[in-house]
């Protein structure tokens, strides 16, 4: 594998109340975020050195910059994070040991005054790389595992494998933010797994090291067929942040070069409502995103949640909190072709449309093209929801079925993977924790 890391980081916590964070959030989960104002230059996730309120390197970690920017400045992530043997590495040594063309370069660095991220260009990173290296053997373990780490974040999967776990990473996060949890908090912690037990978007995050203790008691999900999906599972991850955890399963019985799409199927335990999503991949024509119709494969697809649909509508919920401004659940979201990416937490922007939406605008004629072809496209859609407002509406229990108590999951779920589709469930549960953690298994 070839080593892609250009250069590097010196990260100082020079405020008494960041530092404290910083030591408290590590010693719970080896990871930490925050804001300020510093810059940033280079690849997206890069290897730092950390200064702790002393004239040390008490740390050494990889960093990462949030995709959006924060109230005050920029965000960054810490993740891993590992303490250096004994006290640390004195700044001194580094003005010994370092070439004299690059002693200005780290004087500079460990004197910023703005913001706490310093940046090392790529012959200065690969000089303090190896004053470290020579400082301890131990500090060239850390480091070797800190580049593998990096490098195995970046997969090379392609072609129709690569684009149903696109689907799958857009199906795991858009369940996470339904659930209140960044998905940006866990992007980094992906890593490639093994390609001849590849079977699902999770797999990567199960690859990486959990901590023991990150496996702790909170209310399971209640529905009736849960605990057959779990048995069903081709990855289970349950991510936890603060007071909440949300559980993701991938179910799936198909190799993912041949699965036939993808489907989110989201549990809001606070409104008893299921949501379901069907990922449908435009393709490019002349620089544009179309969906070519007629699509026979959607049409089976719609028949099928047609009949699901009858099962869900059993048994409303009269309640007030039962209220929804549609009681179908079945919900399209198209979206311009997509490359996978893990290191990428932002969802793709594409067009949530209802399922009575689309069967009105298929058939209304405005998808009609100039020389009698149908396809939709950006410029004749008319309406949709965003992003932002469908899982806004999601979380608020605004749409989605009403009254699941009588619900088996599992058929729902079952009847799905049949047909050679992967399947993301997710559903959110609380519990009394503090930080943010990831555990895993696998059946």
């Amino acid at each position: 594998m070839s080593d892609i890391i250009d250069r590097g980081k010196i990260v100082l916590f020079r405020n008494e109340n960041t530092a404290f964070a910083f030591r408290e959030k590590i010693s719970i989960n080896m990871r930490f975020s925050w804001a300020d104002q510093s810059l940033w230059n280079g690849s997206p996730q890069q290897i730092s050195f950390i200064s702790v309120e002393s004239e040390n390197f008490n740390y050494i970690g990889i960093i990462k910059k949030g995709k959006k920017p924060a109230n005050s400045g920029n965000l960054f992530f810490l993740n891993p994070v590992f303490a250096i043997p004994g006290a640390g590495v004195p700044f001194s040594v580094f003005l010994d040991r370092l070439p004299s063309i690059y002693q200005e370069t780290f004087i500079q660095a460990c004197s910023i005054k703005y913001g706490s991220v310093a940046d090392l260009p790529p012959k200065a990173f690969e000089a303090v790389l190896n004053v470290f290296i020579k400082w301890d053997y131990e500090m060239l373990k850390l480091i070797e595992r800190l580049k593998n780490n990096i490098n195995r974040s970046r997969p090379v999967v392609s072609g129709r494998a690569g684009e149903i776990l696109a689907m799958e990473q857009e199906a795991t996060y858009t369940g996470l933010k339904m659930g209140g949890i960044d998905p940006e908090i866990f992007s980094s912690d992906w890593v490639e797994p093994d390609r001849t037990t590849f079977g699902s978007f999770l797999d990567g995050f199960k690859s990486a090291s959990l901590r023991e203790d990150a496996m702790i008691q909170y209310d399971h999900c209640t529905l009736p067929g849960w605990e057959q999906i779990e048995r069903n599972q081709v990855g289970v991850v349950a991510f936890e942040c603060k007071n909440t955890r949300v559980e993701i399963i991938h179910a799936n019985r198909t190799p993912l070069e041949h699965v036939l799409g993808v489907d989110l199927i989201y549990v809001n335990q606070l409104f008893k409502s299921l949501i379901m999503v069907q990922y449908k991949v435009m393709r490019n024509e002349n620089g544009k995103p179309r969906f070519r119709l007629p699509n026979y494969q959607l049409d089976e697809e719609i028949s099928r949640m047609r009949r699901i649909e009858n099962i869900l509508c059993r048994s409303p919920d009269l309640t007030p909190d039962g209220f929804r401004l549609n009681q179908t659940p079945f919900y399209l979201k198209f979206c311009p072709k997509i490359v996978f990416d893990p290191s990428d937490s932002g969802l793709i922007k594409g067009m949530y449309l209802h399922l009575d939406h689309w069967q009105t605008l298929s058939t209304s004629g405005v998808l009609n093209g100039p020389q009698g072809g149908m396809y939709l496209a950006y410029e004749n859609a008319g309406r949709w929801f965003d992003n932002t407002t469908f899982i806004d509406l999601t979380k608020a229990g605004w749409i989605g079925s009403a009254g699941m108590n009588s619900i088996d999951l599992w058929n729902i779920v079952n009847e799905l993977i049949e047909s050679g589709r992967s399947v993301t469930v997710a559903a959110k549960t609380n519990q009394l924790l503090m930080g943010c953690r990831k555990g895993g298994n696998k059946g």
